[in-house]
């Protein structure tokens, strides 16, 4: 029984298989790419924003293999060629952030958002402060409106 099931599903195999394409299952190969990791020890100068290389190696390698039945020509032979190749490079780039500066620079954006203050409306907010602080405070005797008794002369 088991031999003729093998059998069957060989003969559908060979001879197209099933037609709906949902049903058929394609093999997939996927290849990840390796690395190795590795580290460096030394110093650089490297400007603001600037890359230096630091150094690398290369490599490569190639492999053949002939196979066949001498005297037969080509038409018994095999042949594999491989090739393998490698780069490993280490580079090192630099910012440099200036906390003080980049905070000299926000307030200073800021600054120069804010509206113009002039001279008469620095007058009004002093008017205004003095009239806040001693006719507010001062009981009036009954009757009597509020006045501008004691403001500036510069008013």
């Amino acid at each position: 029984m088991f031999r003729r099931a093998v059998l069957t599903a060989i003969t559908i195999s060979l001879f197209g298989g099933v037609d709906s394409p949902s049903q058929q299952a394609a093999a997939q190969v996927v290849m990840l790419p390796t690395y190795r990791t590795f580290s460096i020890g030394g110093s650089v100068l490297v400007p603001d924003r600037g890359m230096a290389h630091l150094g690398g190696i290369s490599t490569a390698r190639e492999s053949r293999v002939s196979r066949g039945i001498p005297g037969f020509g080509p038409l018994f032979a095999n042949r594999g060629i491989g090739r393998e190749m490698g780069h490993a490079g280490a580079h090192v780039a630099a910012t440099i952030i200036d906390n003080r500066e980049l905070d000299q620079q926000v307030l200073s954006a800021a600054a120069r958002s804010l509206p113009a203050v002039s001279a008469e409306d620095i007058a009004i907010a002093r008017k205004a402060a003095f009239l806040n602080q001693h006719l507010g405070s001062r009981p009036r005797p009954s009757g009597q409106a509020a006045g501008l008794e004691g403001l500036p002369e510069n008013h």
